[in-house]
């Protein structure tokens, strides 16, 4: 909050991108509110993050509850239809999990199970509770709410013990470390993401070509989320003319299915993201492929 205060004390600052978690926005978004200052955040979650009422708070990505229902819905697409559920034990994993769970009950899809672990929890933590899973349910996929690398390792225990079945990932694992630290194991693990290089929608491939040129690679999720934010914040400071926060605010509030590079989005009342969904990635032959919408 020492940095957050800085920026806000800057009479030049007129706008922030950011942060990355949600422990970090939540309490930053007040300094920023009170100072007068825009925030939109490119990776912050929580759907706390824009219940507040406040005016200058945006995020420009699904929130946990929208990724929660995709995924949920994901899982009924592909016919799984007895699930259990890992979830770290914070705000992120709790939220993520309780969404997936809340909407697998409409989509009639049975979560046998729920396990949880905290920061600390390593290999023998995960081999102790998948065992457990595997020998008292019969389960056609596993739900992970959680993030690499603790999730890779969990992955890699659970191909240890013979568990098999596909396996369903949050944003969280949506890194190419997840391969790094699983290897094989990860193999059949999809993973909710908003970004994809090989997305054939214009707006994708002029920034994909765009950052090749630029830094010799493929973007991956956060730089193009990043950018999104960057760009949606600018159309709005030319929509209302000005950069004064308060006419920028009411202009990022009034867009719809403006056209990123994660998809068509807008803003709501309540600074939220609305519109392009989760995108899932499939881990084939050692890469993070498209999976589709």
């Amino acid at each position: 909050q020492v940095i957050a205060q800085q920026f806000a004390e800057n009479p030049d600052v007129v706008a922030v991108v950011g942060h990355v978690d949600s422990h970090v926005s939540i309490p930053n978004s007040l300094v920023y509110e009170y100072y007068g200052v825009l925030m939109i955040t490119p990776y912050s979650t929580s759907p706390r993050l824009t219940r507040k009422g406040l005016r200058y708070i945006f995020r420009a990505i699904p929130d946990d509850e929208v990724a929660g229902l995709e995924l949920a819905d994901f899982c009924k697409r592909q016919g799984y239809r007895r699930v259990v559920v890992c979830h770290i034990n914070n705000e992120y994993g709790v939220g993520l999990a309780n969404a997936f769970e809340k909407e697998c009950e409409r989509d009639g899809i049975s979560v046998l199970d729920r396990v949880s672990y905290d920061s600390f929890s390593g290999a023998r933590e995960f081999n102790k509770a998948l065992s457990s899973l595997k020998d008292n349910f019969e389960f056609d996929a596993i739900f992970i709410a959680g993030v690499v690398p603790q999730a890779a390792v969990l992955i890699q225990e659970a191909r240890k013990l013979g568990v098999n079945v596909p396996i369903v990932g949050s944003d969280g694992l949506d890194t190419e470390s997840l391969i790094a630290v699983a290897g094989p194991a990860a193999e059949n693990t999809f993973v909710g993401s908003t970004f994809h290089p090989a997305d054939p929608r214009p707006e994708a491939q002029a920034f994909v070509k765009a950052f090749q040129a630029r830094y010799g690679k493929f973007p991956d999720t956060g730089a193009a989320q990043g950018y999104d934010c960057l760009r949606v914040l600018a159309h709005a400071m030319e929509r209302a003319g000005t950069t004064a926060p308060d006419r920028v605010a009411e202009a990022l509030r009034g867009t719809t299915n403006w056209p990123g590079v994660t998809g068509a989005f807008g803003l709501d009342g309540d600074g939220n993201h609305t519109g392009a969904g989760v995108t899932i990635k499939q881990v084939r032959n050692g890469r993070l492929e498209l999976f589709g919408r």
